[in-house]
């Protein structure tokens, strides 16, 4: 007969293990001799390796129980039960290992491909990562927002990085990252973007007006419109400008 040490020795296991099977059901734990001590036998230590074995093999604790107590005829629709649930496990972990290794491209796990393929077109140009960043948070951003409103983005960027003049406008923006708040460039920039914003807000009034005008959520709207403005002074102060011009001119509100 085996002291529980004993046992755990043969069977290739630690006696923490054997007193949890004990605890959760899948062993009997024997009654105290006259010294105090479990004693186990050879049924035990089969059964012991039987458990270890089907749980090296995957087969959830909870499961082992049924298994090892199915009739003959029975235990090949157990297994087979059993398998049927362990490959589902796989997928799922095939699955979160797809997205783990999409997180060394971190942007394709949030976003839409599309999305993802205007960014690299972004990149494409000449954009620093830094700003290609912004316009990724931006992206997310809207889509947090408000459901759907990023494949909007993705249409207008689509349509606007056609355009010489909003390429030159990015260019020269992130040209302008490290420059001071009052450089002649800042001001000459927010002339040019000013009037093509006004474009702009014309444009994707027409075409979809619930998306630029917001009024239900002006702090949304604030939101997207400083993420990353405090980055540079310059951008900053660019912000600020070219609200106040568009201000002059009937927009109201961050654009």
């Amino acid at each position: 007969m085996l002291t529980i040490s004993q046992l755990a020795t043969y069977a290739s296991v630690t006696v923490r293990t054997i007193r949890h099977y004990h605890q959760i059901g899948l062993l009997a734990e024997p009654e105290r001799d006259h010294s105090g001590y479990r004693r186990y036998d050879s049924f035990d230590l089969i059964r012991v390796v039987r458990i270890r074995t089907l749980a090296a093999a995957g087969v959830p604790l909870a499961r082992i129980g049924p298994v090892l107590e199915a009739e003959p005829e029975d235990f090949d629709a157990t297994v087979d039960e059993v398998d049927a649930q362990l490959r589902g496990r796989i997928r799922r972990l095939q699955e979160y290992r797809r997205r783990l290794r999409q997180l060394r491209h971190g942007e394709r796990l949030v976003l839409s491909e599309e999305a993802c393929d205007m960014l690299d077109l972004m990149r494409e140009i000449g954009l620093s990562e830094t700003l290609v960043g912004l316009q990724r948070d931006a992206c997310v951003l809207l889509e947090t927002i408000r459901t759907g409103s990023s494949a909007l983005w993705v249409e207008w960027q689509q349509r606007a990085m056609a355009d010489p003049d909003y390429v030159a406008l990015f260019l020269d923006m992130d040209a302008l990252m490290d420059a001071d708040p009052d450089d002649p460039r800042v001001l000459a920039f927010v002339d040019r973007t000013t009037a093509y914003a006004q474009r702009t807000v014309e444009t994707l009034r027409q075409e979809h007006p619930d998306w630029v005008d917001d009024a239900g959520d002006p702090l949304a709207a604030r939101l997207l419109n400083d993420h990353g403005a405090e980055l540079s002074p310059a951008w900053l102060r660019i912000n600020e400008l070219t609200e106040e011009r568009l201000a002059a001119l009937g927009y109201a509100g961050p654009v």
